[in-house]
């Protein structure tokens, strides 16, 4: 076996860019890694993201509308590893968003005016997700279950294109797997499955399946390159159906629910059919991690959506850094060797 030599502690952050990733496109943040931070350590990541998205796919994957949508981003996220096995995570991001196209939303769920998707930036806090992390297994591959509540930071408008989020708690549960490729020094790689159970709305629970993945090289002890790809399949939910193309009436064929097509579509659940809507995606992207000092790393990512359902296609790009604390003074104890060899990649 080629035995891999330790580090830059630095480097042991680097998948806390993924929190970018997780404002750009829903995917897991450092939170949902297989590698946990050593006892009484952690990690602060901030990150920007920007993104656009131009257009909506029907449920054949055919883009439909005009539609763009800018959106601005600040993410922030604490992790800290309560022992060797454990670790807690707190998130919120900070997103704003401007819409121009010629379909905007002129009221709100409750049917009140609105004015969300006026051509003018809208923002606010988004959701409040609080994770969890176990780790069962270290050697010679890192398995970790995880956990994840989903909590909107406040009462936010969830109907418009330039809606900050959709405003629904959730219960995200998972398993993550992760190591090094021996064949290939310096290689690592990072896997996930997770599913999420979605507050019902009119009925409908629209709970989605996940796989996320990423595969990073290190040129250099302190400098890393990083592939990063992601899978949504929503189980349930609103088919987007409209024909491109076609003139009025005969743009829209009849709507419906996907577990539920002989039911009639009210008002109630086109006021909410954002919240339903069953977004399938496949996101693809990569970049960089370069560690700056023992306690300090930045990171830069770029992703696109290159296959979707019912979905607003999107690219996006991302920096931020990663700052790592100690909580704790004194050397790690004989036994949590291993897991922080692995951890200074992560």
């Amino acid at each position: 076996m080629v035995r891999r030599p330790p580090l830059p502690d630095s480097l042991r952050r680097v998948a806390g860019a993924l929190v970018a990733a997780c404002v750009a496109f829903g995917a897991r943040g450092a939170a949902a890694q297989a590698f946990l931070p050593p006892a009484g350590e952690g990690t602060v990541t901030a990150a920007y993201h920007v993104g656009l998205a131009r257009g909506h796919t029907n449920n054949w994957g055919q883009l439909t509308d005009e539609d763009r949508l800018r959106s601005h981003a600040i993410a922030w996220e604490v992790e800290f590893g309560l022992n060797e096995r454990v670790a807690l995570s707190v998130s919120v991001p900070f997103i704003t968003s401007r819409y121009a196209g010629p379909s905007p939303h002129p009221v709100t769920i409750r049917g009140e005016p609105s004015d969300l998707d006026d051509g003018t930036y809208h923002g606010g806090f988004q959701d409040f997700r609080f994770g969890g992390r176990v780790n069962v297994i270290a050697r010679p591959l890192a398995v970790t279950p995880f956990a994840e509540v989903i909590v909107p930071s406040h009462e936010y408008e969830a109907l418009g294109h330039a809606a900050i989020g959709l405003n629904l708690r959730a219960l995200v549960a998972g398993v993550a797997v992760g190591g090094f490729v021996d064949l290939l020094p310096g290689t690592y790689f990072h896997s996930q499955v997770s599913h999420a159970v979605v507050e019902e709305i009119l009925g409908v629970r629209p709970n989605r399946t996940r796989v996320d993945g990423e595969v990073g090289y290190f040129v250099t002890p302190r400098f890393a390159v990083r592939f990063l790809g992601s899978y949504q399949f929503t189980h349930d939910g609103w088919d987007f159906i409209q024909i491109p193309g076609a003139p009025e009436p005969d743009r829209f064929s009849p709507l419906w629910i996907h577990s539920r097509r002989d039911e009639p579509i009210t008002l109630e659940h086109r006021r909410n059919h954002d919240r339903l809507m069953r977004s399938n995606f496949v996101n693809l992207g990569g970049g960089l991690t370069v560690g700056v000092t023992d306690s300090i790393s930045l990171f830069a990512t770029v992703a696109t959506t290159t296959w979707s359902r019912n979905f607003h296609p999107l690219r996006g790009l991302s920096v931020g850094t990663n700052l790592h604390f100690r909580a704790r003074r004194g050397a790690p104890s004989p036994a949590s060797a291993p897991a922080r060899r692995l951890a200074r990649v992560f």
